[in-house]
């Protein structure tokens, strides 16, 4: 009979959390999701990949991608979905984790005024912006570069 501990180890990766890749965009332009691969495959003149286009529909829409929505999460957020992801690629064997975060400061958009100074320190400071990472556990050595572990992600709260 196999056990509790056994079966945790089996679903479970070996190794730390590491982030294997970093990137930021702020575009000029927005798609809606379902109509991204046929504009993404005409910009990049690659509408022949049809294989490629079909796939990367099919991703898109699978149910069995795991998804962790976090909303007014402000400063706090990207520490609280490093957690997250760090608690997900490790405890998920041969999971890739995507994080996305987003900052949409134009939703609050509106005209300065002499005195409401806390809008133009807003807009100066928080800008719209987008960050995204990935984050596994085990990554194929030789293949996947690694740029840094994530060795802890709890929330410290001082008195």
């Amino acid at each position: 009979m196999v056990t509790v501990e056994e079966v945790c180890r089996a679903q479970r990766a070996e190794g730390t959390a590491t982030v294997m890749a970093i990137g930021t965009v702020n575009p000029p332009t927005i798609y809606e999701q379902s109509a991204y691969p046929n504009a993404y495959f005409r910009m990049t003149n690659s509408e022949h990949l049809t294989l490629v286009k079909n796939k990367m529909q099919r991703t898109w829409l699978d149910p069995s991608i795991k998804r962790v929505i976090l909303y007014q999460q402000g400063c706090n957020g990207g520490g609280t979905i490093l957690r997250i992801a760090k608690d997900l690629a490790e405890n998920t064997k041969n999971a890739s984790v995507l994080i996305v975060c987003v900052e949409i400061t134009i939703a609050r958009f509106h005209s300065p005024s002499k005195s409401d100074v806390d809008v133009i320190v807003s807009h100066s400071l928080f800008p719209d912006g987008t960050a995204a990472l990935i984050v596994v556990a085990d990554p194929i050595p030789n293949v996947e570069k690694v740029i840094f572990e994530l060795v802890s992600a709890a929330p410290n709260i001082s008195a």
